[in-house]
């Protein structure tokens, strides 16, 4: 054999392994990609990783789509309700957080069908001049963030006036008024830049416009409109202590304070919170509900059975979280994510479409909701701490993300 040819040939070979190894290498990430999710695991891991470092010592999920479980809602429930209490059930309570706010948009958006009320209103039309600031915002402002109004939970990372309090005294009961009067006299948010904030004071706001229009407080026109209606029978709105305003207060799962050294401290890592008043969190925090009844909640949402079309367009009509702009052409690739009225939007690049979703945290759980239109699929989720300190949350959600892919029709 040439010398030349010895060389063409060592040289194809060498061509040929390195596309074998490329080959590999693809055909590897693709079967990472496409490897099979295994929820149990998922959850098991997330405890490995946390129960001793932030506190986490159960995990309900319930997921649910076409064509999995027979189309029901399948629930999976790791761990125990509280360090040496019993084991998660289906009927384990945890704290939804921030998840609360669409229910009092759901009330809202009942009362503008019913002529009580205008999303365009101003808030001097329900509350005249109590809060003289805020006289000329209208009320879908209030719910899509963009009032401007300062948040009472949160003032650049500084505790705030309401919280010292709760810090204090943690069995206090602070009330709507003494919320709103905290923050009434502050000047409106800077929004030349955004005009979307998060601030919790607007669905304290919110609530006190409904009550204003039907003498009643929010608590009852949640129960009389979502949780009856829905048959929700594990949902309750807190006004005080959880273990006072539940039905069976055995199946509360209890929330551990832990938060990182970067972040201030408010308690002391490690703290039971669950015997601890939920006053301070008013209207758009204050619900307490299981995987199971949030999902139904979720799926009811979109079905039609709260809401009517016309309703349900207004209710994810999304402001640009960057400009609070709407977004015309809502979310999409380019557009990644918008607020509606008390609801989130983002482009799930997993699943290619839109989602809407919600994320609640009070001081010792965090929760995720989250709906997909197309495949008409849903899960809910929550971990007893405020903090995952060891687990990379949007993997986690990704992965869930990836199972719905693959066994969602």
């Amino acid at each position: 054999m040439k010398i030349s040819s010895l060389k063409s040939l060592v040289s194809l070979s060498l061509m040929a392994i390195s596309v074998g190894l490329i080959s590999c290498k693809k055909n590897t990430n693709e079967s990472k990609d496409h490897e099979k999710i295994d929820i149990h695991n998922l959850l098991t891991d997330i405890m490995a990783k946390e129960e001793n470092r932030s506190g986490v010592t159960g995990i309900p999920l319930t997921l649910q789509c076409s064509g999995y479980f027979s189309s029901n809602p399948k629930t999976f429930n790791i761990g125990k309700q509280s360090k040496n209490g019993e084991m998660i059930t289906d009927h384990s309570l945890f704290q939804i957080g921030g998840n609360s706010k669409v229910f009092i948009s759901v009330v809202m958006l009942q009362l503008e069908k019913e002529g009580r009320l205008s999303i365009e209103d101003p808030v001097s039309k329900f509350l005249n001049d109590k809060y003289p600031l805020w006289n000329n915002i209208k009320i879908k402002n209030i719910l899509n963030m963009t009032s401007g109004i300062p948040n009472y939970t949160d003032e650049n990372r500084v505790v705030t006036d309401i919280l010292k309090q709760f810090i204090k005294f943690h069995f206090k009961h602070i009330t709507s008024e003494e919320i709103l009067d905290s923050v009434k006299n502050k000047p409106l948010l800077d929004q030349t830049k955004n005009k979307y904030n998060y601030s919790n004071t607007n669905y304290v706001l919110a609530a006190e416009i409904i009550k204003s229009i039907t003498g009643k407080d929010i608590s009852e026109e949640i129960l009389d409109r979502i949780i009856k209606p829905l048959k929700l029978e594990h949902t309750f709105y807190i006004k005080t202590f959880p273990k006072e305003n539940v039905k069976f207060p055995n199946n509360l799962i209890h929330g551990y304070y832990y938060t990182t050294e970067e972040e201030e401290r408010i308690f002391e890592n490690g703290t039971n919170i669950i015997d601890f008043s939920m006053s301070w969190a008013n209207a758009g925090i204050s619900i307490t509900s299981n995987s199971l009844d949030l999902n139904t909640f979720l799926r009811s949402l979109f079905s039609g059975k709260l809401l009517d079309s016309e309703q349900l367009k207004k209710l994810t009509t999304l402001v640009d979280q960057n400009t609070g702009e709407i977004l015309i052409n809502g979310v999409n690739e380019n557009n990644r994510e918008g607020y509606g009225l008390g609801i989130e939007a983002r482009y799930n690049s997993i699943l290619k479409e839109i989602e809407f979703t919600h994320g609640g945290r009070t001081f010792g759980f965090r929760s995720q909701m989250k709906y997909f239109p197309s495949k008409k699929a849903s899960f809910v989720t929550a971990f007893n701490s405020n903090a995952l300190l060891y687990t990379n949350e949007n993997a986690f959600y990704q992965n869930l993300d990836k199972y719905i892919e693959q066994n969602c029709k």
